[in-house]
C-alpha cells in the first residue's frame, strides 16, 4: 500500500551562519537552530557526510528537538558508509525520516535493509523539466512502512540553487505535488534563499498540497 501524495519544501541544512540576524535571531544559540527551523518549516534535507557520520547521540536530538509532523530528507551518493550507517540513521529518526534523496538516478539504490522498506521513484519527465530552469531532478526513495521493496513509483525531486520568479515557483511546485505520489523541492545555497522556501511553501498551501 502507497502512502498519500505529498509535498514538501525543504532547505539544504539549517545549520546556516547566513542566517543568523536574519532568519534565526542575533542572540539564538547554535544549538537552537534546528528547533527554530522546525517551528517554521516542515522539513530539510541532511547531507550524506553530515547523516552518515553522525553519532547516535546527535541524531537522537535531531529527533528530540523537532515537533512530531517534521521529516528529514537523507542526501544519497550510494557509498558504502551511507550504506552501513544506513539502518542505524532511520531507526534513530524513526517516523521523522522521510525518504532519501539523490542528485541523480545514476546513483545506487538502498540497500534493502532497515526497519522500513523502500521504493524507487523517477524524476519529473525530460519534457517538463525543460521548461523549468535552474533546477536538477533526482531519484528519491520513500520510506514505507510495510516491508522492503524498491519498485518505480512517482515521486519526484527538484533541487533549486538559486531564486525564481512567483510564477516559475508556481510551476514547479505544480510539477512535483501533481503527479505520482508527490515530491520534494530543496531549496540549496550558502545559505539557501528564504524568499523561495516560503514562497514555496505560501504556494502548495493555496494550492491545498
Amino acid at each position: 500500500m502507497q502512502s498519500e501524495p505529498f509535498f514538501a519544501a525543504a532547505a539544504a541544512g539549517w545549520d546556516h551562519d547566513g542566517w543568523q540576524g536574519t532568519f534565526y535571531p542575533a542572540d539564538l544559540p547554535r544549538e537552537w537552530r534546528l528547533t527554530y527551523y522546525a517551528n517554521e518549516f516542515d522539513a530539510v534535507l541532511v547531507s550524506a557526510a553530515q547523516w552518515s557520520t553522525a553519532p547516535d547521540g546527535a541524531v537522537a536530538q535531531w529527533a528530540d528537538d523537532t515537533v512530531s509532523a517534521f521529516r528529514f530528507f537523507l542526501g544519497w551518493h550510494g557509498s558504502a558508509v551511507e550504506q552501513a550507517a544506513l539502518s542505524r540513521v532511520v531507526g534513530l529518526l524513526g517516523g521523522k525520516c522521510g525518504g532519501l534523496l539523490a542528485t541523480t538516478t545514476a546513483q545506487a539504490a538502498p540497500a534493502a535493509a532497515g526497519p522500513s522498506g523502500f521504493f524507487f521513484a523517477q524524476p519529473p519527465p525530460a519534457a517538463a523539466l525543460q521548461r523549468l530552469e535552474s533546477q536538477c531532478a533526482g531519484a528519491c526513495w520513500r520510506l514505507q512502512p510495510e516491508g522492503y521493496r524498491c519498485t518505480a513509483a512517482g515521486l519526484r525531486s527538484v533541487h533549486l540553487h538559486h531564486g525564481v520568479d512567483v510564477r516559475r515557483l508556481r510551476g514547479i511546485v505544480e510539477l512535483l505535488a501533481g503527479g505520482g505520489d508527490g515530491g520534494v523541492l530543496v531549496v540549496d545555497g550558502t545559505p539557501p534563499l528564504l524568499e523561495t522556501l516560503t514562497g514555496a511553501r505560501t504556494i502548495a498551501a493555496l494550492l491545498g498540497v
